[in-house]
């Protein structure tokens, strides 16, 4: 829901997303569990794609975690099981918000937010 809020928000001319140049494709993965589940066979269709093609993940560091080089260890584990190069997982651009993604969407829809509470879970953006 984040990305689909940034891109909304932006609105970049040079994204579009249909087939051609500059396509960006949104995969919702649900939790971080199922994406880290996805996250081998998601990098080894960009990279079956060639080109210029990059995986960004976009995740939020939860209570869990203090920063996000730990949770990308998660994901080069995972990306190991599924035999793929550590290059090939430098490549991933990784974007972890520290805390509290809801308000990171409030804003981005409303122009305002209290960070002092969390915002409501979202689940679909307003149009």
């Amino acid at each position: 829901m984040f990305i689909h809020a940034v891109m909304k928000s932006l609105k970049p001319a040079w994204i579009r997303q249909w087939d051609g140049s500059n396509v960006i494709r949104t995969v919702d993965c649900g939790g971080r569990r199922s994406l880290m589940e996805r996250f081998p066979r998601e990098l080894q269709q960009c990279l079956g794609a060639g080109s210029d093609t990059t995986l960004m993940v976009w995740a939020d560091l939860d209570h869990d975690r203090d920063e996000g080089n730990a949770l990308k260890h998660e994901f080069w584990k995972a990306a190991q099981a599924a035999n793929i190069a550590k290059k090939d997982v430098d490549g991933v651009v990784f974007i972890f918000a520290k805390d509290r993604l809801e308000n990171w969407i409030q804003f981005l829809e409303s122009g305002a937010t209290d960070e002092s509470f969390e915002a409501p879970k979202v689940r679909h953006l307003s149009q």
